[in-house]
């Protein structure tokens, strides 16, 4: 026999992520590029499975598809305690801008953001839509080789020029919290 009291939790009801989004990416350093990586950021109420998800690179100079990734072959990093999951994968040959990078989520854009400019892309999943310019770039000035990204802060708003890379881990200062669902609070178990 199995007895317990339970009472709503203290928890405040609040909208629980459920994007897919780009997180950090480097393309550039001084010298050949090298270490070129993009990482990818799940919200806590993600629940579809990775292989929906995908990344596509897109040549700012004509809009068209240069490559794909899926986030089945990405590596996952690290989960928060809030249930954000990080994926990073290492990307050689990721162009230099403007450029532009699009998500997708079961074939439909979730984010088609760009860098060193703006553009609207040719083909692919993002076809006819127009870029979202992140407002950072790795010139001015490029990165010595093994340093330097484009980052999110800690809004997942807006982008930031960080100094290192931080591939794999969560960005500096980025503290993710989710406002979670109310649930209920168990207060006497009896067995």
């Amino acid at each position: 026999e199995l007895a317990f009291t339970a009472t709503r939790g203290s928890l405040p009801a609040g909208p629980v992520d459920q994007s897919a989004r780009l997180n950090e990416f480097h393309y550039d350093n001084d010298g050949q590029d090298t270490g070129e990586f993009l990482e990818l950021l799940l919200g806590p109420a993600f629940e579809g499975p990775l292989d929906e998800v995908e990344i596509h690179l897109y040549n700012g100079n004509g809009g068209r598809l240069y490559g794909q990734h899926n986030l089945a072959s990405f590596s996952h990093d690290q989960t928060s305690s809030s249930g954000y999951r990080l994926f990073s994968k290492l990307v050689p040959g990721l162009q230099n801008g403007p450029d532009g990078i699009a998500v997708t989520v079961a074939g439909a854009v979730s984010e088609f953001l760009s860098y060193e400019g703006f553009f609207t892309a040719a083909d692919g999943p993002a076809e006819g839509i127009r870029s979202r310019n992140i407002g950072v770039s790795q010139s001015g000035p490029v990165p010595a080789p093994g340093t330097g990204s484009l980052g999110l802060g800690q809004d997942l708003e807006n982008w930031l020029r960080l100094d290192t890379h931080s591939r794999g881990d969560f960005n500096p200062g980025q503290e993710l919290s989710s406002p979670g669902l109310p649930g209920i609070a168990i207060d006497e178990f009896q067995l």
